[in-house]
């Protein structure tokens, strides 16, 4: 079984769609090898697509980030909040169909309320002045770790409406 038996790549692109609109995360859904079902491209803040298109940044951070979220989910069958290691929130919630694991659905791009972007980190990474960093981090929007949990439950609804498996 895979992602789009659960629903088209136009309908998880909607949810993409959605959950950007709603929530302000770059979202993504992923197959269960962590590869993006759609090509929606969504930025909730300036720095994200910098980190995300520099082959650099995108390999120090971003695709460390999706397969430790990609395993993890997998191998706990339960939602992941955590922080890239540039600082920003990354929420995942795994798909599963009578007991498969076919893949996880969220997003990052925002920053707890009592965090920091780690500027230093994505200065050496993109090999950029620190500076342009902090620039580029000014507008990334802050969440409580409340609302991060909503976000996780508004998930996990809407995977239950398409049939998944209730995950804890």
């Amino acid at each position: 079984m895979k992602m789009t038996d659960l629903m088209s790549l136009e309908d998880w692109e909607k949810l993409e769609k959605e959950l950007h609109e709603r929530f302000g995360l770059n979202a993504a859904a992923s197959d269960a090898e962590g590869v993006r079902l759609t090509k929606y491209a969504n930025w909730g803040n300036p720095l994200c697509p910098r980190i995300k298109g520099d082959p650099k940044g995108l390999s120090a951070i971003c695709a460390v980030a999706g397969r430790h979220f990609n395993t993890t989910c997998q191998s706990s069958r339960s939602p992941l909040v955590e922080e890239c290691d540039a600082g920003l929130v990354k929420i995942a919630v795994p798909v599963i169909k009578d007991g498969e694991y076919l893949g996880c659905v969220g997003g990052c791009g925002l920053l707890f309320e009592d965090s920091e972007v780690e500027t230093f980190l994505v200065s050496k990474s993109l090999e950029i002045e620190e500076s342009e960093a902090e620039r580029l981090a000014a507008d990334v929007t802050s969440i409580s770790h409340d609302r991060a949990d909503e976000i996780v439950l508004y998930l996990k609804d809407r995977l239950a409406q398409l049939g998944a498996d209730a995950v804890n």
